[in-house]
């Protein structure tokens, strides 16, 4: 086997993996670990993922090393992610500081005890965005702080967890108690409570909708080009530039303006290589999340615009200076009169252009009104315009 890393029997790569769960364990844990790590992206068989999840989660604990944590949570894609043990994924988001998102209470449906499954299956965009509304309206957040809920891990019933797939390695000694958080009753109660209300919302959605539009709605959206599925095809260097890039959010997380700026980087690159599925659904998922924060990025904007007038008001400079210093601050007190930053935000413009190019014309339609509320540059009077008439 001289590349692992090429398409081979599932049955190689477990036995390859069970000599790197050694490792793990008692070995070279960090080299261990990052063939893991390759080997994941290489090969997409579900039970390879969940036992190496596990293996690679579990044995960072055991190792104490949050590093290492964070560097596989870096690494999962939506498909890992439903292959991962839910109490395990849970607690690396609890113990990065990490939301739970939306998306993440869907895949995880059944977890929270939530068994009518037909509309997360058959309308998943719509009960995706019934589900973002209730959200907010009960947490007045776009996501769930898992922090709020579970505020002392300690106090989490514990289960018991078997890191590895090799037999020869699994024994009493070898098993690891981690909090389990599917066990809190505070959280599970609130994550049910959240699906069912989305589930009464959608079917009250589909019900509303013509028979045509009805049939419309259930579509899979339309690829604006041939769209690579596979995720596999991915390369090396663009999941390298994409980890940089996710490495540079979580810094990022407190300051509202480096958050915006790293969306905005995300962004482009993701629309760049929107030719994947993968990175057109990241493009739009980080688009939402750009226009999400723009309240707090505008009100901060506009603060140190603030306070950039009122330092140069002492400043004695040419008369040329003078002047461009009046121009600069008439044009600040515009802004702050007005409640508006005067520079593009591009996630509302990209975001309505995908939605009309999927089809999706009242989401679209949607966007363009939120970025004419917030006083955002741009045509998006004329856009609306050409989305009312598609409508009708």
């Amino acid at each position: 086997m001289r590349n692992p890393y090429k398409e081979i029997a599932t049955g190689y790569v477990f036995l390859l993996c069970y000599g790197l769960e050694r490792h793990l364990l008692l070995g070279d844990f960090e080299r261990a670990f990052d063939v893991v790590l390759k080997l994941r992206q290489a090969h997409k068989n579900n039970s390879f993922l969940s036992y190496s999840s596990t293996a690679l989660v579990l044995s960072c604990l055991q190792h104490k090393n949050p590093e290492y944590l964070g560097k596989y949570l870096l690494s999962l894609d939506d498909a890992q992610i439903s292959t991962i043990n839910v109490s395990l994924f849970l607690l690396c988001l609890h113990s990065f500081g990490l939301d739970l998102t939306p998306k993440h209470i869907m895949l995880f449906a059944k977890k929270f005890a939530f068994e009518n499954n037909r509309y997360i299956k058959k309308c998943p965009d719509i009960f995706l965005a019934e589900l973002e509304k209730a959200i907010e309206k009960q947490t007045k957040q776009t996501t769930i702080n898992l922090h709020n809920i579970v505020k002392n891990i300690h106090n989490v019933k514990k289960s018991d967890f078997m890191p590895f797939a090799n037999v020869s390695l699994r024994n009493d000694k070898n098993a690891i108690s981690v909090p389990d958080l599917t066990t809190d009753i505070k959280l599970t109660t609130l994550c049910n409570n959240l699906l069912n209300i989305a589930h009464e919302e959608t079917k009250a959605h589909m019900k509303s909708l013509p028979k045509k539009e009805k049939t419309t709605q259930t579509k899979a959206p339309k690829a604006e080009t041939e769209t690579i599925v596979d995720d596999s095809l991915i390369s090396d260097e663009l999941k390298n530039t994409e980890t940089t890039l996710i490495k540079e959010e979580i810094s990022a997380k407190r300051d509202a303006i480096k958050l915006h700026y790293c969306y905005l980087s995300i962004i482009n690159f993701a629309y760049k290589n929107r030719k994947h599925e993968y990175y057109l659904r990241m493009c739009m998922d980080y688009c939402k999340k750009d226009i999400n924060i723009y309240p707090k990025f505008r009100d901060k904007y506009l603060l140190g615009l603030k306070r950039e007038m009122d330092s140069s008001l002492d400043f004695k400079g040419s008369e040329r200076y003078q002047e461009l210093r009046k121009q600069n601050i008439e044009r600040i007190e515009m802004m702050i009169s007005g409640n508006r930053v005067d520079i593009g935000i591009p996630s509302f413009e990209r975001l309505a252009i995908i939605f009309e190019k999927q089809g999706n014309i009242k989401e679209a339609i949607e966007v363009c009104e939120l970025a004419l509320s917030y006083n955002i540059q741009g045509t998006f009077d004329k856009r609306l315009d050409k989305l009312m008439k598609k409508l009708k």
